[in-house]
């Protein structure tokens, strides 16, 4: 099974393609730091964020997309753009036909770490 991760942001975004095997252990194919200009006006950072997720989903054909949910942290100002952030790549998910796994950030820590 092939799943493609993102940690979701505005101005970088985290992305990953792992692949498990029956009876084997998990293996990561691909990672990257998609990061959009701050010169780029926002629906463009959106638009970028979107064609890179898109273009990954089209090379790396997973099975399923896995993504953080959003919490709110101290800084109100980045929640909107990394929601909307969310919006584009979730929009990219469903353009590909993918299942969406959404986990909190606890999950994956326990995941990844086991604590």
């Amino acid at each position: 099974m092939r799943i493609i991760a993102i940690d979701p942001g505005y101005e970088r975004l985290g992305i990953a393609v792992l692949e498990k095997l029956p009876r084997q252990k998990e293996r990561l194919l691909y990672s990257s730091c998609i990061q959009t200009s701050k010169t780029l006006a926002h629906e463009k950072r959106l638009l970028a964020i979107a064609e890179a997720v898109t273009e990954t989903i089209a090379e790396w054909k997973p099975y399923a997309l896995a993504i953080e949910r959003l919490f709110l942290h101290t800084n109100q100002k980045t929640v909107m753009p990394v929601a909307e952030a969310r919006g584009a790549i979730l929009a990219s998910a469903a353009r590909a036909e993918l299942p969406v796994y959404e986990y909190t950030p606890l999950q994956i820590k326990i995941a990844v770490t086991g604590y």
